[in-house]
């Protein structure tokens, strides 16, 4: 009982972390370029190579988008705590959904909208509605697939997959994903090969993951993800020392 609870809380510990990372990733990479809410903003909106904000109204959905991203992660967030309205995360959470939601219907064809729909698609997994986080990000995908924000979007919606109990159909998808020319790949091989192996380890396909592992190891030596994978491969039985017998030969 007690180590389903564990292997539950790791899985679910993976979710989550999946999810922080495509609305969290720009917004670290703004800030070691420039200060300031707008940049933000602005940074995810370039990140995937749209620069529609330049103009007037991409600009005005631009300050919507930047208004909504203060509320759900504030620069301060003791000072958001400051308003009692906004004295608690689900309160922040359902604030910025209003903001993020006024910034689709308001600019519903622009770039920021694109960006909302994200975000919305996070507060929607967040608060374990799946599906509809699923649609948004399905849409976003679709419009912005071969950016660097679809990317990451594509990553959500793997573990999204596993989340909600569908590991065969992720492993699936992987390895046709894998199967595919290099070029023709909708994710990086390291990034494939790692998301594979983690889905191979959730089907308690041990034998599976460990040689995937390994594989991400030799192919890509240089991957952000070989650390991740040193740490869950099997640790390989050391050899006898020269001139010894295993126990019970000789």
């Amino acid at each position: 009982m007690n180590q389903r609870l564990t292997r539950k809380e790791i899985k679910r510990n993976e979710f989550v972390e999946a999810i922080e990372r495509s609305a969290s990733f720009v917004e670290r990479n703004a800030r070691a370029l420039v200060v300031g809410a707008v940049a933000v903003a602005v940074a995810v909106i370039a990140a995937f190579g749209v620069w529609s904000w330049m103009k007037s109204r991409g600009g005005e959905a631009n300050e919507a988008l930047t208004e909504a991203l203060e509320v759900y992660r504030p620069e301060d967030p003791a000072a958001a705590g400051d308003d009692p309205a906004l004295a608690t995360e689900e309160a922040r959470r359902a604030r910025a959904a209003e903001k993020f939601e006024a910034v689709r219907d308001d600019y519903g064809f622009t770039d920021a909208a694109d960006v909302a729909a994200v975000y919305l698609g996070r507060i929607a997994a967040e608060g374990g509605d799946l599906e509809r986080a699923r649609d948004l990000w399905e849409d976003f995908v679709d419009e912005h697939g071969d950016t660097l924000l679809g990317r990451e979007i594509r990553l959500n919606l793997i573990a999204l997959t596993r989340e909600q109990g569908r590991a065969e159909a992720a492993a699936a998808d992987l390895e046709a994903m894998l199967a595919a020319a290099p070029d023709d790949r909708e994710l990086p091989g390291d990034v494939v090969l790692y998301e594979l192996a983690v889905t191979y380890d959730e089907l308690g396909q041990e034998e599976q993951a460990a040689a995937t592992y390994r594989r991400l190891i030799e192919e890509y030596p240089r991957s952000a993800y070989v650390g991740l994978a040193r740490q869950r491969v099997p640790a390989a039985p050391a050899a006898a020392p020269p001139g010894l017998l295993p126990a019970g030969i000789g």
